[in-house]
């Protein structure tokens, strides 16, 4: 307290001095600009003699439309009058009298009076257009400020911080005085604070008449000067000295916060309204009685934001607004996270929806009352408004009411609704304040699901909501909305890839996620792995269904994008507007159908990643070996490759037709995976794989099992796309030849996409061949035997390319049956004939040489074929 007294009786000395330093100044100013005046006089002077020669010339010329001139003159005397009429509306704003009234004469000038009657110009509806009215209309303005230039850094260092600084050096001499005489107690607590209450109010008053006269920066920093001292006078009053009770001290601070927000009101200062708003919201925390007084406490901000809000929004002060609703939430969050109490949840929650409609109201007088225009910081305000309530809603309901949070995100998205419409009807042109209120009223019906529901009600619930907006887009002909809705289906694909990292990572502890409603089921699980009974019905669980709706909603969009597409290219449907919001192509046909294949492609994506998930599931609980997985994935690869084809083979865009590339890279991936399993560890897991418990079925046979019929779908699959290459050709007819030594990752022409395929069927074929061969021996326990029934199977192979190369005249075939060959003659010379056994190796050279031998006389026995395939090899396509 004793430095709120020093501080209160220097400001006293602080306004003794500026209005010394006022008056001092007012009167050197009126003395400066003596000689301005006296300047402006002569030079006033100066222009009435030119006036008076122009006038002469005027009425001494001969010309026959002299008397026009003549009736303009007055309008030239008239420009004279107007600028002495300037002049003199200057020094009476600036001084309160006119030049006449100061008498000012300059030296070696006579004392004259100049004349009224020629004050006010007469109305001309000519004028004249010679030498003398043009020298008028380019003469100088009559005001010499070139000492004002050159003196001005003069006067604001003498003038101005000087005086501050001599007058702050005061401040602390004197307040080391004041500190002196209450360390020796000549000033008691009483009158410390009469004494701050008095240089408060002296000091307020001081600001009142600084910005009367016209001191804007001086009035600002003694009101706010006086606040602090008053509010911290009152503070010592109650909180130190206890001199007056807390309802008189709570009632002084209010009347305080009224008087410095009234003085920003009335003087039109921001700054100054920003330190009452300052002091308001510090109220509270200074003095209030109790700890759970909840309908004072918000009755005092509630009327606080009511004066802070009229004054802002009849002075437009949007930051200030924004600053009240941060004020408020921060009391909120003081009070909430101290003082709350769930009991009192019903009148918490009414004062939080009166604190809501305060501001929602001051949007709704803003921009549909008054029509103002939206501003960057009220748009800011119109969306925290609301978060900022539902915010508060979830924080009061944590313990209690948890099930209406849904309800109350629905019933804020319905009111939104509302506000959307009242804008539509009352500012139609506010395109901007209806996108505002409908993009709230859709944030809080999509919050509605995840605030209701939990699990994986989200994400279905969520797919549907993006199925109705994109809807809702085609119907309004708006990109946006549609926009939102696909931003919405990518939020739900992101859920999806959390379950399936999820799967992967631990495939058995997820699975207990699903079925958790499945009594029947959990008691299989509990017995362990490889105790569980495979049923087709427990592919369909929670998981499963949000990637049936994804599936569902992938599909409807695929066709209805090239619904619209065709419709719009065939005249049956016309564009929307709003190019802006397009994602590949401003031509919304071409829009619309590349959307078409996304949508399709990323169904193929989904089904095979839901395929994937429950086929992992599915082995760990039936306790697979792991070289079963890799079959699985190739024949799930091969299907959903043929899938890819079927569609994109016969619907635009067939572009989506590279996918085919990816789909069976991964084949190769995993037949690479299965054959590293199958080399390395095929030895200590068939004894496992052949036991009569553990599906014996799925590899007892030599050829019919699991590894050969799932690598050998896909093989089938590439050997399908072969033989279907020339649809190509038709299919991008239209497109500019490539050429040929062009090189593309995707190459979508027949002849690329033969050599592919075909490259990938005869590779995939001949590995899974000596897998199959390899697993046979270890199975059997051939030994070095193994070799040489790889070396069989791969002249075996070899044999067959090159009778079906001879029969279909195709060089391919026969090249790759040639290939082989040169390979198993490899393998022979390099490896068999230094680790297989005697009789083995004899055997493998002997095998070997009859068929090198067979092969020269096919070619002799058939070159009549050959020579037909040889002519038909160089035609290209």
């Amino acid at each position: 307290m004793e430095i709120c007294v020093t501080i209160s009786v220097l400001i006293f000395v602080v306004m003794l001095l500026v209005m010394i330093n006022y008056l001092g100044g007012l009167k050197e100013g009126i003395k400066f600009n003596k000689e301005d005046v006296g300047k402006l006089r002569q030079r006033m002077k100066s222009l009435e003699a030119q006036l008076n020669q122009l006038r002469l010339q005027l009425r001494n010329s001969d010309e026959p439309n002299h008397a026009e001139p003549e009736a303009s003159l007055p309008a030239e005397i008239g420009m004279v009058h107007e600028f002495q009429q300037d002049e003199t509306n200057i020094e009476e704003e600036f001084f309160g009298v006119g030049i006449d009234e100061l008498e000012i004469i300059p030296e070696g000038e006579v004392s004259t009076k100049p004349e009224k009657e020629n004050s006010e110009p007469r109305p001309v509806s000519s004028r004249v257009s010679d030498p003398g009215q043009e020298f008028l209309h380019s003469a100088p303005v009559a005001r010499d400020s070139e000492f004002d230039k050159e003196n001005s850094w003069e006067q604001i260092l003498a003038g101005k911080w000087l005086s501050w600084l001599g007058a702050v050096t005061f401040i602390i001499g004197a307040g080391f005085f004041i500190k002196y005489t209450i360390d020796m107690g000549w000033i008691g607590p009483r009158e410390r604070v009469l004494i701050g209450l008095a240089t408060g109010l002296l000091a307020f008053a001081g600001g009142v008449w600084a910005k009367i006269r016209d001191y804007g920066f001086v009035s600002q920093g003694l009101v706010g000067t006086a606040m602090g001292i008053l509010y911290f006078s009152i503070f010592a009053a109650v909180e130190w000295y206890q001199l007056v009770p807390v309802p008189i001290g709570l009632t002084g601070l209010m009347v305080v916060t009224g008087m410095t927000l009234a003085f920003a009101l009335w003087s039109n200062t921001q700054v100054t309204a920003l330190i009452g708003m300052f002091g308001g919201y510090l109220t509270p925390l200074m003095l209030w009685p109790g700890e759970h007084s909840l309908a004072p406490l918000f009755s005092y901000l509630f009327v606080l934001n009511s004066g802070i809000l009229l004054i802002t929004t009849r002075r437009q002060w949007s930051w200030l607004q924004l600053l009240s609703l941060g004020g408020t939430t921060l009391a909120w969050v003081a009070w909430l996270d101290y003082h709350y109490d769930p009991a009192a949840i019903k009148p918490t929650f009414l004062w939080m929806s009166v604190f809501f409609v305060q501001f929602v109201l001051l949007s709704v007088w803003n921009h549909l009352i008054q029509r103002r225009d939206m501003k960057p910081l009220d748009l800011v305000l119109m969306l925290a408004t609301p978060f900022v309530f539902l915010g508060g809603y979830l924080w009061i309901t944590q313990e209690v009411w948890r099930d209406s949070q849904g309800l109350l995100s629905l019933a804020m998205a319905l009111v939104y609704c509302l506000m959307t419409v009242l804008c539509w009807y009352r500012v139609p042109e506010n395109k901007q304040l209806i996108q505002v209120q409908a993009g709230i009223a859709l944030s809080f019906f999509i919050l509605a699901v995840p605030l209701h529901f939990d699990g994986y009600w989200i994400p279905l619930l969520w797919t549907v909501q993006s199925l109705l907006l994109i809807q809702t887009g085609f119907r309004m002909k708006d990109g946006r909305v549609r926009l939102c809705g696909l931003a919405l289906l990518a939020i739900v694909q992101l859920f999806l890839f959390g379950y399936t990292v999820e799967t992967f990572s631990h495939p058995v502890g997820s699975y207990w996620k699903f079925v958790e409603h499945q009594p029947e089921t959990m008691e299989m699980l509990s017995r362990g792995p490889g105790e569980y009974t495979f049923s087709l019905a427990h592919l369909f669980n929670e998981r499963s269904f949000c990637f049936f709706a994804s599936l569902f909603s992938f599909g409807l969009l695929a066709w209805e994008y090239r619904r619209r597409s065709d419709n719009i290219k065939f005249g049956l449907d016309v564009a929307g507007s709003g190019n802006q919001w397009m994602l590949f192509s401003e031509n919304q046909t071409e829009e619309f159908l590349r959307m078409s294949g996304l949508f399709a492609q990323a169904w193929l994506i989904t089904f095979f990643v839901l395929c994937c998930n429950e086929g992992l599931m599915v082995g760990k609980m039936m306790a697979w070996i792991p070289q079963a997985y890799p079959p699985v994935f190739s024949a799930l690869t091969g299907v959903t490759a043929f899938l890819a084809w079927g569609y994109f083979s016969r619907w635009r865009p067939h572009r989506g037709l590279a996918m085919v590339y990816l789909l069976m890279a991964l084949g190769v991936c995993s037949l690479f995976i299965g054959g590293m399993y199958t080399l390395l560890d095929w030895k200590t897991s068939y004894p496992t794989a052949l036991s009569a418990n553990r599906y014996y079925q799925f590899w007892i046979c030599p050829v019919l099992n699991l590894r050969f019929l799932g690598h050998g779908a896909l093989v089938a699959v590439a050997i399908w796309f072969c033989c279907r290459a020339e649809r190509l050709t038709v299919l991008f007819k239209d497109e500019p030849r490539r050429p040929e030594d062009e090189i593309s990752l995707f190459r979508l022409d027949a002849e690329g996409w033969r050599k592919t395929f075909g490259l990938y069927a005869f590779s995939a074929s001949l590995a899974l061949l000596t897998l199959e061969a390899y697993a046979i021996g270890v199975q059997r326990d051939w030994g070095t035997a193994t070799s040489l029934s790889i070396t069989a199977v791969w002249t075996g192979y070899g044999l067959v390319l090159l009778l079906l190369g001879i029969a279909r005249k195709s060089v391919n075939l026969r090249t790759v049956a040639l290939t082989i060959f040169l390979l198993t003659t490899v393998k022979v010379y390099l490896h068999d004939v230094w680790y297989l056994d005697k009789t083995i190796r004899t055997l493998a050279f002997m095998g070997l040489g009859v068929v090198l031998l067979f092969i020269p006389w096919l070619y002799k026995r058939y070159r009549h074929r050959l020579k037909k395939g040889a002519g038909e090899l160089p035609q290209k396509t």
